[in-house]
């Protein structure tokens, strides 16, 4: 007697169910699909279809949505995060693995949105102050364990010279260091570096001195058609803060190298020159 084709399909599954239920038979199994997979064929045509699938901005978007889904989840965060460290123990350090890394990450299609999504990530894990401390502990420990291994030492340093010296690079590094500088950040980054103060308190000790320099009273200076900002003025030995000086009198404190005695001498000579002066007219 002939079966349907329901019947047949319904006794297919069930073969299926219970020999999915076999460890043996799913490691077998397990084994023919690695198999398969790994083969320079399978690796094309997997390339192929993933790139036509990703050419679809919806497909895109759904793929972009399912993998943060996916990776929020914290079993998954776990083992990836073994993967990579184990993955990067054995392979991932080296010039050819990196260099492949480069070429994807310039040209994969979502490198905008990408790299929008790793700012907001980083954005909200600096606003952590637990995380920000362990963030500083680990770089310390990294960079004291890298600097110690004298081949690691000199390779970077080979790859900054020929990185530094490519014109290309030069150049947008200049531009980006010229923006940072320009910026309220980066004022506030070289205050704090530089002085120990952020940039409310330069800009509050100048609305204190009236909104210019504490010497002449301007609110910059201005030497062969550039503008210059107002700069800290302080105790080279002590390292206190004075207050906040145009360029013309921060030059002519420095060199009279804060010198109370030589001020005077100074301030004395204009006068009696100026005396000699009145007098001869």
């Amino acid at each position: 007697m002939a079966i349907s084709k329901e019947e047949r399909a319904a006794r297919r599954r069930e073969r299926y169910r219970k020999n999915r239920e076999n460890p043996e038979y799913v490691l077998k199994l397990r084994e023919q699909d690695n198999k398969r997979k790994s083969t320079p064929e399978a690796k094309l045509r997997k390339q192929e279809y993933h790139k036509k699938r990703m050419a679809d901005d919806e497909n895109r978007r759904k793929k972009q949505e399912y993998d943060r889904n996916r990776l929020a989840k914290p079993e998954i965060k776990k083992k990836r995060a073994e993967y990579a460290k184990k993955w990067f123990a054995e392979k991932g350090s080296t010039p050819e693995e990196l260099e492949r890394r480069r070429i994807y990450n310039l040209n994969r299609p979502d490198r905008e949105e990408h790299l929008e999504r790793r700012k907001e990530a980083h954005k909200n894990k600096m606003a952590d102050p637990e995380y920000r401390e362990r963030r500083r502990v680990s770089g310390n420990e990294y960079q004291k364990d890298y600097f110690s291994d004298d081949e690691k030492r000199e390779r970077r340093k080979g790859y900054k010279k020929e990185y530094y010296h490519d014109p290309d690079n030069h150049e947008r590094l200049i531009d980006a260091q010229r923006k940072h500088g320009a910026s309220d950040k980066g004022k506030n980054t070289w205050l704090k570096r530089t002085y120990g103060i952020t940039l409310e308190d330069f800009n509050a000790k100048i609305e204190e001195q009236g909104g210019g320099c504490a010497l002449c009273g301007v609110a910059g200076s201005l030497k062969k058609g550039k503008e210059y900002r107002l700069s800290v003025d302080h105790d080279h030995k002590t390292g206190k803060i004075r207050g906040v000086l145009c360029h013309k009198c921060n030059l002519g404190i420095g060199h009279f190298e804060d010198n109370i005695e030589l001020l005077t001498k100074a301030i004395n000579y204009l006068k009696q020159y100026n005396r000699t002066t009145v007098s001869a007219t």
